[in-house]
C-alpha cells in the first residue's frame, strides 16, 4: 500500500512538474532555456510541490480523505476538458477561444459552489461533488453551442496531409513466423499435457 502510495505521488508530481516547466515557465518566462535548464526548474518545482503537499496532508483528514479531495479536486479540470474534446469531435467550427472560455469559467464555477457555497448554504452541504459536476457539464455544453453559434470557425477543420500506410507484405515472413508464440503454444500443450494430467491424478484423493 505504502509503494502504491509513493507511486501515485511520483505520477502527479511528475507530471505537475512537466507541465509548470513545458507550458508555463519556458513560454511566459524563459523561452530560449535549454531543455537541462527546464529539468533542473522542474525538479525545483516539484520540491516545492512535494514540500507544500507534505504541509498540507494532515488538513486532508477534515476534508473527507485525501482520496475524495483530490478525485473533487480534479472534477474542476476533467469535465471542461472532456467538453473541449467531444465537442472537438463532433463540432467541425468550434473556434479555439471556447476552449480558452469554457476552461476557466468552468474552474471558477467549481470551486465556488464545491469549496465555497457548500458551507454558506446548509441545502449544498450533503450533496456530492458529482452533481455539481453533472450540472456544470450540461452548462458547459450550453456554454460550448452559444460560442459556436455566435462566432464559429471560418473553416471547418479537416485532416490534412494523411497519408496511407504501406500494407505491402513483408519478404521475410516466412522466416519471422517461426518466432511466433502462437505456433508453439498448442505443441507445447500437446508435449506437457501428459506430464500435467499424470500431476493432477497423483493429487487427486483416493475415491471408494
Amino acid at each position: 500500500m505504502f509503494g502504491a502510495i509513493l507511486s501515485s505521488f511520483n505520477s502527479v508530481l511528475n507530471s505537475a512538474s512537466t507541465i509548470y516547466a513545458l507550458d508555463i515557465h519556458r513560454p511566459l518566462f524563459n523561452p530560449t532555456a535549454s531543455d537541462a535548464r527546464m529539468v533542473k526548474i522542474g525538479q525545483n518545482f516539484g520540491t516545492v510541490v512535494a514540500v507544500v503537499s507534505t504541509i498540507m496532508s494532515p488538513f486532508m483528514l477534515y476534508m473527507g480523505g485525501i482520496t475524495s479531495f483530490v478525485n473533487s479536486a480534479f472534477a474542476a479540470f476533467n469535465t471542461p476538458i472532456f467538453v473541449c474534446l467531444l465537442c472537438g469531435f463532433f463540432w467541425k467550427k468550434v473556434p479555439a477561444i471556447a476552449a480558452k472560455i469554457v476552461i476557466p469559467v468552468h474552474v471558477v464555477l467549481y470551486f465556488i459552489l464545491q469549496f465555497g457555497l457548500r458551507h454558506v448554504i446548509p441545502f449544498l452541504n450533503n450533496i456530492h461533488y458529482l452533481y455539481f459536476t453533472a450540472i456544470l457539464f450540461v452548462f458547459d455544453m450550453i456554454l460550448m453551442w452559444v460560442i459556436v453559434k455566435k462566432h464559429p470557425r471560418e473553416k471547418g477543420l479537416r485532416a490534412e496531409g494523411r497519408r496511407r500506410c504501406r500494407s505491402d507484405p513483408v519478404a521475410q515472413r516466412q522466416d519471422l513466423g517461426c518466432c511466433n508464440p502462437d505456433h508453439h503454444v498448442p505443441g507445447l500443450r500437446n508435449l506437457l499435457s501428459p506430464w500435467l494430467r499424470q500431476e493432477r491424478e497423483d493429487h487427486l484423493p483416493d475415491l471408494p
